[in-house]
């Protein structure tokens, strides 16, 4: 496990992170969408906390919390004033290492996730992002939509969801990053603690063993056997476009100079994009 702690002077707030290296470029044939599935079920339960009870951890002195799902990853969050750490720390711990997952659960998701999709067909900029990943990698991995299609989201079956969650969660895939008001020993022990009391306890009790290795995730050039330049017509009354293609890998070194170079052409009503064509 790993823990990542960044202490801000006059912060009087902290944030919580708990990351897990599986995201839905980890998916097989036929598990379109299973990460971010699993993403919703993990708010639904666990042995010792009801739904209702999570939710009301958080609601109860004014937290945020919330989750999401990427190409790489998955991870779940609050957002609290730094006196309710140590009591919010162990519900996120739970919710992430103890849900249920029920057969009912899953089939209340599935409408949830299906309406998600639907809206997200609702939304340009949506579409064209979808599109763009797909001109770039084709049918690959990191070319499918992280939610999954119609099609795969009806289809999934909770068995193959409780698999991919007992098998891919644990310590040695957990990140767990925080930034605010924190001591980082002070919180390196109620990690500690928390996860003791949790079912990945033996994990932490097996430093003598070899650990369990994720293996690197390959990296996927873009390949040129697909369609590459793709045009969907919808009835609105702009256009949203994307141009771009292979970039740096995410440790070059001109990465700073890169994101600079970008926010100056395309990002913000200052950028040079807005002013030339929006204005």
């Amino acid at each position: 496990m790993r823990l990542i702690t960044e202490a801000i002077p006059g912060a009087l707030s902290a944030s919580l992170g708990m990351w897990v290296a599986v995201g839905s470029r980890d998916e097989g044939p036929g598990e379109g969408g299973i990460s971010h599935f699993l993403e919703h079920l993990l708010f639904k339960g666990t042995h010792v906390r009801s739904s209702f009870d999570i939710a009301e951890a958080f609601d109860a002195v004014g937290a945020e919390s919330n989750a999401a799902t990427t190409k790489e990853a998955t991870y779940y969050w609050a957002h609290m004033v730094a006196d309710d750490l140590p009591a919010l720390l162990p519900v996120l711990t739970d919710m992430v290492t103890d849900s249920v997952i029920s057969d009912h659960d899953v089939e209340v998701e599935r409408g949830v996730i299906l309406d998600e999709l639907a809206m997200g067909e609702d939304s340009p900029p949506d579409v064209v992002g979808e599109a763009f990943a797909r001109a770039i990698y084709g049918g690959s991995q990191l070319g499918r939509p992280i939610g999954g299609t119609r099609q795969s989201v009806e289809a999934m079956d909770p068995g193959k969801i409780r698999d991919l969650y007992h098998r891919k969660y644990g310590t040695d895939d957990l990140i767990v990053s925080v930034a605010g008001a924190v001591d980082h020993d002070e919180l390196a022990d109620r990690l500690q603690a928390a996860l003791a009391g949790s079912p990945w306890s033996e994990q932490l009790t097996t430093n003598n063993l070899p650990r369990r290795r994720t293996p690197s995730k390959p990296g996927l050039a873009a390949s040129t056997d697909h369609e590459r330049h793709l045009v969907l017509k919808r009835d609105i009354e702009q256009a949203h476009v994307i141009v771009g293609g292979p970039w740096l890998a995410a440790l070059d070194p001109v990465g700073p100079a890169s994101g600079v170079a970008l926010n100056l052409l395309g990002v913000g009503m200052s950028s040079r994009l807005f002013q030339e064509i929006r204005e």
